[in-house]
């Protein structure tokens, strides 16, 4: 059964939703006064220091944040592993790990992650051949042998490559459709919209930021 952390003001947040923001800053005034008055207030200071605790596990930003990012965890748990077009930024940042390999493989999306510029799914993927360029990878080729491209010069052109893949793997597993390629460019160039956008990282399912 998969499941998903994020702590006590995770769960009530998706439970009871966030506290109001001028009772959490009542409370937090009320706790200063506490502090400010010292022992004569009765108080020790272990009660203040676990008050105050409390207080900062309700900042709403944060909150917010991994309680979005637990949501699409169970999205992404429903969705098929399959090849699929991706285009918001939550669908993107629970890919699954069959979409994950093809969008790893962008030359943009290569590179920042082999710059450590972004998550890269780095908790369910791993690139098997880290140590080939981009257009030699098989994942890239497979995906784009026949699509039709634009160079920097606006030229069109295609390319089919040949299947370099080890011989002991079976090479009809790695066949993709047209219509597989085509999602697999489309949810490539989405990805980099977001990257090129800044803000949430689209290959960090726990909506992180760049």
């Amino acid at each position: 059964m998969a499941t998903i952390g994020g702590g006590y003001a995770v769960a009530s947040a998706l439970a009871f939703g966030m506290p109001d923001v001028q009772t959490q800053n009542y409370y937090a005034s009320q706790i200063r006064n506490l502090s400010n008055m010292g022992s004569a207030s009765g108080f020790s200071e272990g009660f203040l220091s676990a008050a105050i605790k409390v207080v900062e596990a309700l900042d709403a930003s944060t909150i917010i944040n991994k309680a979005t990012a637990a949501v699409n965890k169970v999205r992404g748990f429903l969705r098929a592993n399959v090849i699929s077009r991706l285009v918001t930024l939550e669908d993107l940042q629970v890919a699954g790990t069959e979409m994950q390999k093809y969008l790893m493989t962008d030359p943009v999306v290569r590179e920042r992650a082999k710059e450590q510029r972004m998550h890269g799914y780095k908790d369910t993927y791993t690139d098997p051949f880290p140590h080939l360029a981009t257009e030699h990878h098989p994942d890239y080729r497979d995906s784009m042998t026949g699509i039709v491209q634009n160079d920097d010069q606006g030229n069109t052109f295609w390319v089919q490559y040949q299947h370099n893949r080890n011989v002991h793997e079976n090479p009809e597993q790695n066949v993709l459709t047209s219509e597989q390629k085509f999602c697999i460019v489309d949810s490539r160039a989405m990805m980099r919209e977001f990257l090129a956008a800044g803000g949430k990282d689209p290959s960090d399912g726990w909506n992180g930021d760049l």
